[in-house]
């Protein structure tokens, strides 16, 4: 976090400067220049929040699930928390207070790091806290980026799971663990997969690839084989980030996406997309997948997603 240009310090100019408005109080002797702070996403808030409370504790902090998944810049769905969630030994006791929530596990299995300074759980074992407490969603998301980033692997949560026996949230992160995948290629991908599954849509192929009739080649987000329908999840960045552009204009990757487009939907029945805002609607996807020609199938049918979401978890 220290790149976000966090000054630290809890002395008498800082706090002048804070008094003038030129930066931001985050928390006791953590200072953000406010410009900077206004151009920050919630993801960037939550860090500095993170780095500015375990900072001041440095001697005790152990930074734990969604406080340690944002140092690993795992992503999250939904609103960030207003607590830092710290691990302490089992007699240490749980108690909260302020922005600070203590989580008495014990450090077994933690394989601590040091992430800016600041001693944080393991990527697996952060991974498998999300999954322990997050809602399923966003769990799955964290998931899924750390699977794609080779950050971890499957082998190693199921290990993992397996070492720290039962314990609350366990059920839990076993569904988490097992629905994951290092396929979806971003949060949206993963949100919509979560989605299909409450919805009971047939699991669809992955990353599956094509080949057009001159010589063209590319990877669907989501092939249903059973309707020969290919879905795809966009949003902005396919047309914005330099990272996607590749060094074309926004005009001229929208025009490779048609053409990309037109001979994919040659070799299918159906074709569709969606953005952020239907992967996260259960109502607003089931009907898009159902006016692509995707049915539903009862949750026994061989097409069906292997696991489910927990009952309690509410449709979004």
């Amino acid at each position: 976090m220290r790149d976000r240009s966090l000054l630290v310090g809890d002395d008498s100019a800082l706090r002048r400067r804070a008094s003038r408005g030129e930066l931001l109080r985050v928390s006791h002797g953590v200072y953000a220049p406010e410009q900077e702070w206004d151009g920050w996403n919630a993801a960037d808030r939550y860090r500095a929040l993170v780095f500015g409370v375990a900072n001041s504790r440095r001697a005790e902090a152990v930074l734990w699930g969604v406080s340690a998944a944002a140092l690993w810049r795992l992503p999250a769905i939904g609103a960030w928390p207003t607590q830092v969630h710290l691990l302490t030994e089992k007699a240490g006791g749980g108690r909260s207070h302020d922005h600070i929530r203590r989580h008495a596990l014990g450090f077994e299995h933690a394989d601590l790091t040091i992430i800016d300074g600041l001693r944080v759980t393991g990527v697996a074992r952060t991974v498998i806290d999300m999954a322990a407490s997050a809602p399923f969603m966003s769990a799955v998301a964290a998931a899924d980026f750390a699977l794609h980033n080779e950050m971890t692997n499957q082998a190693e949560l199921r290990a993992l799971l397996s070492a720290l026996g039962r314990f609350r949230g366990s059920a839990r992160a076993a569904r988490v663990v097992d629905f994951a995948t290092p396929l979806s290629e971003s949060v949206a991908e993963s949100a919509s997969r979560v989605t299909m599954a409450r919805c009971r849509f047939p699991q669809p192929e992955l990353q599956k690839e094509f080949w057009g009739p001159n010589g063209e080649h590319a990877f669907v987000d989501y092939w249903f084989r059973g309707a020969k329908t290919i879905g795809e999840v966009d949003g902005r960045a396919k047309y914005e980030d330099p990272a996607f552009l590749r060094g074309r204009t926004p005009e001229q990757a929208l025009w490779d996406e048609k053409l990309r487009e037109d001979w994919l939907r040659l070799q299918s029945d159906g074709f569709g997309r969606w953005g952020w805002s239907i992967a996260v609607s259960p109502r607003r996807l089931t009907q898009r997948l159902l006016e692509m020609g995707v049915p539903q199938v009862p949750p026994n049918h061989p097409d069906a997603f292997r696991i489910r979401p927990l009952d309690s978890e509410k449709r979004q």
